[in-house]
């Protein structure tokens, strides 16, 4: 029998130690919660995604139109409500989750359709942090894997280059289109 003895050291069964029970986020799932670099990237991702499905729409329906086969109005009319539907989706779900982080309501997501308060809002999502523990939303993300990180630096560089191009190329065009054009 080992007697107690008030000078012994004390030892991990001892202390109310309590484990973080984590979790690793779905890219694609609507509940839970995500930190300020999943938010990011998942932003981007599902807006990447969007405007892919809108261009490969656009030129379907070009291609409809040319053959001449079907109702045009109709099928642009269909895409945009089907676009205005998925791009709130689309919005909604990042703000959403990141609400969630931060212990908030997602009613507050409402403030991300406000034109001017959206930016400072977005902001505020991507630079404030979320509850360390476990909260009435679920338990804590798992800590960001390389993948994570590495599109978290890579999507804004491109955003930045694409901006850079963009702002490059097209006076560049204009000048080439006025002076191809006869006079």
């Amino acid at each position: 029998m080992q007697l107690e003895t008030p000078y012994k050291t004390p030892s991990t069964m001892d202390a109310a130690v309590e484990e973080v029970a984590t979790y690793t986020p779905k890219v694609f799932a609507s509940e839970g919660r995500i930190g300020r670099l999943r938010f990011l990237v998942y932003s981007f991702l599902y807006q990447f995604l969007l405007t892919l499905v809108i261009a490969v729409s656009v030129g379907v329906i070009t291609a409809i139109y040319k053959s001449g086969i079907g109702d045009i109005p109709i099928l642009i009319g269909a895409l945009i409500a089907l676009a205005a539907i998925v791009s709130i989706w689309v919005a909604l779900v990042p703000v959403k989750r990141r609400l969630h982080d931060m212990n908030c309501s997602a009613w507050w997501a409402i403030i991300y359709f406000i034109p001017v308060i959206q930016f400072i809002f977005y902001l505020v999502l991507l630079f404030a942090p979320g509850t360390a523990m476990s909260n009435q939303f679920g338990p804590k993300p798992d800590k960001n894997s390389v993948p994570i990180i590495v599109f978290g630096l890579i999507f804004p560089l491109l955003t930045v280059g694409v901006g850079v191009a963009a702002a490059l190329a097209i006076p560049a065009y204009n000048d080439y289109v006025q002076r191809v054009q006869p006079q």
